[in-house]
């Protein structure tokens, strides 16, 4: 059983810590910090763990075999390198890191510490990428030749100054650290390494200093392209389609329950 510290106190560690705590045989959250002893306190009664005064308390002892990460986007590089140099395997919230070189550096510092460093790109397991694999596995859908991929939702034009989100260091490229992201994700996983892209990034709605309107195309290296739109001030859109020379797939990610959001187009 790997016992765990869930660092980053707030939505998304709740979610995460829902499905884990008396659901898994595999993990437990043990103890968790936050900057805000509240937060701490009301976490640990919630999922009946201890709690931590500080990161480096978390990270030194010796009873924490990882530590969950969903802290700002431009502190998780920081955070992940210091846990990982004190022999703790790291899960940490997507984006890996806001930069390249933070990114290689955390990637380098895993190898050399022999530790697992994961991150969250959880759309990698969705129903979607599960059944569009196993068409391309079985070469139903041909010679992938082009996809075409949306994840936007409206959840910036409510932001306020002071929210962490807030601003460009945190959400550089608009929605794309904090939902364009799963989609290149996905998009690699059936187009492979991204050989060259060409963006726009504009501010056209939200009242905070981000961007919220991102388009891209892509260049893959299994010799297809790629259209990314990530929008922060649109209803709510998961759409992911595939375009092959045997036929055509057109998918909602996010909500698959229904037969009516999946659509399969054969060539004649």
């Amino acid at each position: 059983m790997i016992k765990a510290a869930s660092v980053g106190l707030g939505w998304w560690s709740d979610e995460l810590a829902k499905s884990i705590q008396e659901k898994s045989r595999k993990i437990r959250i043990v103890s968790c910090y936050s900057k805000s002893k509240k937060k701490r306190i009301n976490f640990s009664k919630k999922y009946k763990t201890n709690y931590h005064d500080s990161y480096n308390s978390i990270i030194k002892d010796p009873n924490i075999d990882a530590v969950i990460l969903t802290t700002p986007h431009s502190l998780h590089a920081k955070h992940a390198i210091q846990a990982l140099r004190n022999r703790k395997h790291v899960f940490v919230e997507k984006p890996m890191a806001t930069k390249y070189l933070d990114a290689k550096k955390m990637y380098l510092v895993t190898k050399k510490h022999n530790k697992i460093l994961s991150v969250g790109h959880n759309r990698r397991y969705s129903s979607v990428s599960d059944f569009i694999n196993n068409l391309n596995c079985q070469k139903k859908i041909g010679k992938i030749l082009h996809i075409d991929a949306n994840f936007s939702a409206s959840g910036a034009l409510n932001y306020k100054k002071k929210f962490w989100r807030a601003n460009r260091k945190e959400s550089p490229g608009g929605a794309i650290a904090g939902l364009g992201i799963h989609m290149i994700d996905l998009m690699c996983y059936f187009g492979g390494k991204v050989k060259s892209v060409q963006s726009l990034v504009k501010k056209f709605a939200v009242k905070v200093n981000m961007d919220d309107t991102t388009s891209a195309l892509f260049e893959f290296s299994k010799n297809c392209t790629g259209n990314l739109t990530t929008i922060f001030a649109c209803p709510y859109t998961t759409t992911f389609n595939v375009f092959g020379t045997n036929m055509n797939i057109f998918s909602d990610v996010d909500f698959i329950s229904s037969p009516t959001n999946f659509s399969l187009l054969p060539s004649p």
